[in-house]
């Protein structure tokens, strides 16, 4: 009983765990996408996270957040396509100054 106990509450413990630690990457993301918005004088008009049948959704790598994206550029124009933040490797550790952005624009 005490056994089953200890089990149930290292699930519901690590479980909660892995729950933070997503919301924390998921927040990182989104200041990423925010900050390269600002620095390339675009207004985001929509962002949402690749669907796995959509091409952008296996580029990269798992450690590099992917975003379906709708921009509006400094003169109005509207530009959608995909961006990829961070290296194959690291992802997106370190500085968010330094982390770079692959962005591919549809034509």
């Amino acid at each position: 009983m005490q056994h089953d106990l200890f089990i149930l509450i290292a699930i519901f413990a690590g479980t909660i765990v892995i729950l933070w630690l997503s919301a924390k990457i998921d927040n990182r993301a989104e200041a990423i996408l925010t900050n390269w918005a600002r620095k390339n004088s675009y207004k985001i008009i929509s962002r949402r996270y690749p669907y796995f049948w959509e091409a952008a959704f296996y580029k990269g790598t798992r450690v590099q957040p992917k975003y379906i994206i709708k921009v509006e550029d400094s003169e109005g124009n509207l530009k959608s396509g995909y961006v990829i933040f961070g290296s194959w490797s690291r992802g997106i550790s370190g500085d968010q100054n330094d982390i770079q952005a692959k962005v591919t624009w549809d034509t």
